[in-house]
């Protein structure tokens, strides 16, 4: 969702025109704070803070650091929910 956001795509696959996409940075708080506050959750989700759920994903790379093109790119390197880890990449390849 965040990518799609970001690179904004017409349904032929073309791009957008300019102004119709999002920043990351606006993506990312759409999917994070954004989020908890359309569910009237941002007193227990939707940024890191003491007293919140400790939801949130570790990625390979910093979102914020790459080309839209390159978003694809990352991968999850860990998941924790309510503070405990429920997904860990093992670094063992596959295949």
């Amino acid at each position: 969702g965040i990518r799609a956001a970001v690179r904004r795509r017409a349904a032929s696959g073309e791009p957008v025109e300019d102004g119709q996409q999002v920043t990351i940075d606006e993506a990312l708080e759409m999917y994070t704070i954004q989020g908890a506050r359309s569910g009237g959750l941002e007193h227990e989700v939707g940024t890191l803070e003491a007293g919140k759920r400790a939801d949130l994903v570790v990625l390979s790379a910093d979102p914020t650091a790459l080309a839209p093109e390159d978003l694809d790119r990352l991968t999850v390197q860990r998941t924790v929910c309510g503070g405990s880890d429920v997904y860990v990449r093992t670094g063992r390849a596959s295949g």
